[in-house]
């Protein structure tokens, strides 16, 4: 295969995935964070088939976006990416097959994918497969860095997620949590549905069991725009003193907030993936509803040392998870 340097890739196109929710964007921020790394004078333009990737351009990580889907030709997208003239061409949308045959006749000089078929390495100069029993953050890395390993330019290093634990040096002051002996953050978000969501009731009962073991204890919550409806059951139920909320804080203001707390307690949503790329205590929780649990977990779980997946009983709504069985797990990471 033909080497090539880090010094010759000055425009690099990507593939976007499909998926428009946070945490499947967040995912891709270590690969992005390398990408820059590696080329840090090259443009990066993204294609995507969802608006909601501007994140990418608005975190720089990306320099362009272009929109691409059904609704328009793919014959002005292969014109679009032939004008574009990529040095480097990455596919991160494996489960759509055009995007294959659109990455052959981009006339990019180097291309790279995660492909679902055999057929679809002929694509390619390097592919890998898709894995779902890989962490999807760790399998976008996976295929970045085996590339440049085998182009001589990069050697793989076992701590994957240190640059995404930088981010927050971008601010110029780290968010204030409210002095206190333990720090516990809630994730109680869920953006795909109701299914994925514990409930803010679940949440503030467990702050309420902490409370009675550990009564200088501090809850952040850091919640979206559809979680302000929970904002006024937080503040019926817990004293001023005993919990802060961030609303819809940047990507560098969630790492500030989660690297001061001592664990995580999150069900199966977009900032849940800042918690686990940070690798510190956290606590999963998943439901049956509308999902088969240890088949998502085993793509968005990080599995560590220092992490816990909890289940609700087989077919049941993760609503049905008791806040006693989660502070059985809580309270032995204070």
């Amino acid at each position: 295969m033909k080497k090539n340097n880090s010094l010759e890739i000055k425009k690099i196109a990507v593939f976007m995935p499909k998926k428009p929710f946070f945490g499947a964007m967040l995912v891709q921020f270590p690969f992005f964070l390398l990408l820059r790394e590696i080329y840090p004078s090259a443009k990066v333009k993204i294609w995507s088939p969802v608006t909601s990737n501007h994140l990418f351009l608005k975190n720089n990580l990306a320099d362009e976006m272009e929109l691409y889907d059904k609704s328009r030709s793919y014959i002005k997208t292969v014109k679009s990416l032939r004008s574009f003239s990529p040095d480097l061409l990455i596919n991160l949308r494996h489960q759509s097959e055009i995007t294959h045959l659109l990455a052959s006749l981009s006339g990019a000089k180097f291309r790279i994918g995660i492909i679902a078929s055999k057929w679809q390495k002929s694509a390619y100069q390097y592919s890998i497969f898709n894995d779902t029993s890989c962490y999807r953050g760790l399998l976008y890395l996976r295929l970045l860095e085996q590339y440049l390993e085998r182009q001589n330019i990069y050697k793989s290093e076992d701590k994957k997620f240190e640059k995404f634990k930088q981010l927050d040096n971008s601010l110029t002051s780290k968010v204030q949590l409210n002095e206190s002996e333990n720090q516990i953050c809630f994730l109680i978000g869920g953006g795909e549905g109701e299914h994925k969501r514990w409930g803010v009731h679940n949440f503030v009962e467990l702050a309420k069991l902490t409370l009675k073991e550990k009564p200088s204890t501090n809850f952040v919550f850091l919640i979206g725009s559809v979680e302000e409806e929970d904002v006024p059951i937080i503040e019926k139920e817990l004293l001023p003193h005993q919990y802060q909320i961030f609303k819809n804080a940047s990507i560098p203001e969630i790492v500030s907030a989660i690297k001061q707390c001592k664990v995580t307690v999150a069900n199966d949503c977009g900032p849940s993936h800042a918690a686990q790329m940070l690798e510190g205590n956290y606590i999963s929780l998943w439901g049956w509803e509308n999902q088969h649990p240890y088949q998502r977990i085993g793509e968005w779980f990080l599995s560590r040392e220092n992490s816990s997946t909890i289940v609700a009983h087989y077919q049941k709504s993760i609503k049905t998870i008791s806040p006693k069985r989660v502070f059985s797990y809580l309270k032995n990471n204070l």
